[in-house]
C-alpha cells in the first residue's frame, strides 16, 4: 500500500480561522444610510466665566461644570458611488452638562466628512465636522449674577469621531464609536438698572464644554 505523498490535511487553528473570517472582504455598499445611536457623554471639567459690567462694584465669578450624561442622536450618511470610501453626513444629537451652579443642555446639528475602509467585514471609519448647537443655559443668581439666567442661544463648534461597523446581511449594520465634541458658548444679558447706578448691567457668560462620547448604534442601508 502506498502512502499519500502529502500526508493528511492539517486543520486550521481556531484563532487563524477567526482572523481569516474577519479579514474577508464583502461587497462594497455605496448609497444612503440612516443611523441611530445612544451612549454616554463625559464632559470634562469646564470653566464657566461670569462677568457683570456696570455693576457697583463690578462682579466677576467662575464656576465649574462637568457631567456624565446619556447622549442620543441620529445621522444620515451618503456614501459616494464614485468614491465609496468617502461619505457626507448630517447629524443631530442631544446631551447635557450641569453642576449645582450651572446647567447647559446642547442639541448639536453637524455636517461631517467621513472616511472608511470600504469592503471590510469589520469596517473602520473616521470623520470630522462643523456644528451649530442650540443650547439652553441656566445659571442661578447665587453664582454672582444680578439676575438668574435661563435662556436659549446658538453656539458654534466642531466634532471628531472614530469607530468600527459590521454589516449583518445586506441592509442592517451595527457600530461602536468614539466621538469628541467642543462648543463655544458666549451669552450676554442686560439687567434692569441696579442702584446706585442708573444704567443697566450687562451679564456675560462664557463656556467652552468639551465632551467625550461613547456610542453604540444601528444603521439601515438603502
Amino acid at each position: 500500500m502506498s502512502r499519500s505523498r502529502h500526508g493528511p490535511a492539517r486543520a486550521v487553528p481556531p484563532l487563524v480561522a477567526v482572523f481569516l473570517s474577519l479579514s474577508q472582504s464583502i461587497p462594497v455598499f455605496a448609497g444612503n444610510t440612516v443611523q441611530v445611536y445612544a451612549g454616554v457623554a463625559d464632559t470634562r471639567e469646564t470653566a464657566v466665566d461670569i462677568d457683570v459690567a456696570n455693576a457697583v462694584p463690578p462682579l466677576s465669578e467662575q464656576v465649574q461644570v462637568s457631567d456624565h450624561y446619556r447622549t442620543v442622536g441620529a445621522r444620515y450618511v451618503h456614501w459616494l458611488r464614485a468614491k465609496p470610501s468617502l461619505g457626507l453626513a448630517a447629524e443631530v444629537s442631544h446631551f447635557h452638562v450641569e453642576s449645582t451652579e450651572a446647567s447647559i443642555g446642547l442639541v448639536p446639528v453637524c455636517a461631517s466628512l467621513l472616511v472608511r475602509r470600504a469592503g471590510a467585514t469589520f469596517e473602520p471609519y473616521g470623520g470630522a465636522g462643523i456644528c451649530a448647537a442650540n443650547y439652553e443655559i441656566d445659571v442661578p443668581a447665587s453664582t454672582g449674577l444680578l439676575e438668574a439666567v435661563s435662556d436659549l442661544g446658538i453656539a458654534s463648534g466642531w466634532d471628531l469621531r472614530a469607530g468600527v461597523s459590521h454589516t449583518f446581511g445586506r441592509r442592517i449594520a451595527g457600530f461602536l464609536e468614539y466621538r469628541y465634541t467642543r462648543f463655544d458658548i458666549e451669552y450676554e444679558h442686560r439687567t434692569n438698572p441696579v442702584p446706585p447706578s442708573t444704567a443697566s448691567a450687562s451679564e456675560r457668560i462664557v463656556a467652552r464644554p468639551a465632551s467625550d462620547h461613547l456610542l453604540a448604534g444601528l444603521a439601515y442601508q438603502f
